[in-house]
């Protein structure tokens, strides 16, 4: 068995079609597909969405799509390039590689290219070399430093005014030619993605530019890149889209620049428009957290055993009635996995029970907590599980006569309604019913943690 669940190999190869499995996106894809079939300047946009919901594995099929369909298309993940400190390299280098790899390295056009994005990094290093040069004060300047000793002289007054002037001078001419490499950077870039996509298609000079987990990596490095979008890849045709947690990048300028409640509105300024990720509009399927309940407890567990198939049952109804992230779906049916591992045949271990505490544990962990220690009530965990949005058919009515049976001190274990509660437990070795459920939250599911 399995404790981390993987999507098939051919998954992330694949497109979104009409006949894709139910957690498709079908709509959406097909939807921005279209819109950017028809942009010819170039854009910023931002796709949001809940933590876990699905992007990465939303924008990795879509971008095979936008491929056969004639678009350019690149992928890049921000948090595996985080660890430069400048995104221009980075984002020069991932156009330079998908270039490269359609036309060859040998290509006059892409030759040009590099060599101007390479004057730019050189203009870039040199502007933050010299912010960082003992910068601030003439006074920590040292004669060494600026290796003018014949031309100081005089009184100290009239070298620094002097120093002043000429250090004037200097970045006034640097900035100039920077601006000119800058544009001379951007005429290159511009007619590259001109030549890109289907030439003899409709997505000729079209390319999409994916930037994903922009939420993962630092966040001094996720604001540079973005705002080195804007000074530097802003041409006609070339398309970026982030993909991010809003929330997240809002954070990153707060805690930055200090902006507060002004974060959004300086965010905003760097987008063109945004697209919601969401199970919800005309492309919601309402099954989705279900179907991919099941799909990752198969894979996970298998469906050999009956403790497995409970688990799966009780994994899927809780992720509908929650409307769970695929990622929280993951993390319930990851925990449930070790504790399913770790069995042994004398052990009682009821899978219902076992998946209600998983989703508490990955959830709820405060009231998990409680449940360990011994301070629960039934009301505790009646009031979380009441606040989901049940099918009729459920089993949570079930499942709740069943944890007040094992957890209010306030019942007649043996009147006519807990009838027959008592002997799924029987010999068992527990004193009484309210040890159930520590036992179960400190012996079985919490034994083994993921990390």
């Amino acid at each position: 068995m399995r404790i981390r669940p993987h999507l098939p190999e051919d998954f992330l190869e694949t497109p979104y079609d009409s006949g894709s499995e139910a957690l498709s996106r079908v709509d959406l894809a097909l939807r921005l597909s279209r819109m950017y079939s028809s942009l010819e300047h170039g854009t910023v946009a931002l796709l949001h969405g809940r933590w876990g919901s699905g992007k990465t594995t939303f924008v990795k099929k879509w971008s095979i799509g936008l491929d056969q369909e004639g678009f350019a298309t690149n992928y890049f993940s921000a948090f595996e390039n985080d660890y430069v400190d400048n995104p221009f390299v980075a984002l020069s280098a991932s156009i330079l590689r998908q270039l490269e790899a359609r036309r060859g390295k040998n290509d006059a056009a892409i030759r040009s290219f590099k060599s101007k994005a390479v004057a730019v990094s050189k203009k870039l290093i040199v502007a933050g070399a010299k912010v960082g040069v003992k910068a601030g004060t003439l006074g920590a300047l040292s004669i060494s430093d600026l290796d003018m000793t014949d031309e100081i002289s005089g009184t100290i007054a009239d070298a620094a005014a002097d120093l002043a002037e000429r250090a004037a001078e200097s970045i006034l001419e640097e900035q100039s030619k920077a601006e000119a490499t800058f544009s001379v950077f951007r005429a290159g870039l511009s007619e590259i993605i001109a030549d890109s996509g289907d030439q003899d298609g409709d997505q000729k000079g079209r390319y999409i530019f994916i930037i994903d987990e922009l939420d993962r990596c630092r966040p001094d490095f996720a604001l540079k890149l973005i705002e080195t979008l804007k000074h530097f890849f802003d041409v006609d045709g070339l398309h970026f889209v982030l993909v991010a947690n809003k929330e997240f990048l809002q954070n990153s300028v707060t805690h930055r620049y200090g902006l507060g409640s002004s974060s959004k509105e300086y965010l905003d300024k760097f987008f063109d428009f945004s697209i919601f990720f969401e199970e919800s509009g005309s492309y919601r399927n309402s099954s989705a957290p279900v179907v991919y309940t099941r799909k990752v407890i198969a894979d996970l567990l298998g469906s050999s055993s009956e403790e497995a198939r409970d688990i799966e049952e009780s994994v899927a109804e809780i992720a509908g009635a929650f409307d769970l992230t695929f990622r929280q779906i993951e993390r319930i049916a990851s925990t449930a996995a070790l504790a399913h591992a770790s069995h042994t045949d004398k052990e009682y271990r009821p899978a219902y029970l076992i998946a209600y505490l998983c989703f508490l544990k990955c959830m709820h962990p405060d009231a998990f907590a409680k449940i360990k220690q011994r301070k629960f009530e039934y009301t505790d965990i009646e009031k979380i599980l009441r606040a989901g949005d049940w099918e009729e058919h459920s089993n949570i009515e079930r499942i709740l006569e069943i944890l007040e049976f094992h957890s209010s001190k306030e019942i007649d274990e043996n009147g006519t309604r807990f009838r027959g509660f008592r002997q799924s437990f029987f010999g068992y070795n527990f004193r009484d019913r309210l040890e159930v459920l520590p036992y179960l939250a400190n012996s079985v599911v919490d034994r083994f943690a993921l990390l």
